[in-house]
């Protein structure tokens, strides 16, 4: 008898389905200069919007720009199914369900960044939640 035959299924609080790409662009404005140290300028929001009761899309943004190179976006949209009576539905909403997305836009960026003559990026793993909370800050001072 294997472990995995004991173990009962525990479903989901939050359920997102479908995951859809709503922008992919890449807009070239000149060529990768070598040899200075230009930044990658990052900016990430997302939006939770109610489309029903138990029923909502959490949007995710991520604009990046290398001045004088590209700017390159990409946004995905989870249309997420949660019980409404649920305590912590405000955080599954706007804490896992952007981190779960946030997962397909890092993929995504760097495949969309992996044009010929640029360098690619790669964004490492991050507590997105808290990075996007940043953002809010410093553009809301």
């Amino acid at each position: 008898m294997n472990q995995s035959d004991n173990l009962t299924p525990v479903a989901s609080a939050l359920q997102i389905n479908p995951v859809v790409f709503d922008e992919l662009s890449f807009h070239r404005e000149g060529f990768e200069n070598e040899g200075t140290n230009v930044q990658t300028n990052l900016g990430v929001t997302k939006q939770v919007i109610k489309l029903s009761d138990g029923k909502y899309r959490v949007i995710v943004l991520v604009t990046a720009t290398r001045k004088d190179e590209y700017v390159a976006k990409v946004q995905i949209s989870g249309f997420c199914s949660i019980d409404e009576s649920l305590e912590n539905k405000d955080a599954l909403l706007n804490s896992n369900a952007v981190a779960i997305l946030f997962a397909y836009v890092r993929s995504q960026l760097t495949l969309l960044t992996a044009q010929p003559g640029t360098t690619p990026i790669v964004l490492p793993v991050v507590n997105i939640v808290k990075m996007i909370e940043n953002f809010e800050e410093t553009n809301n001072s």
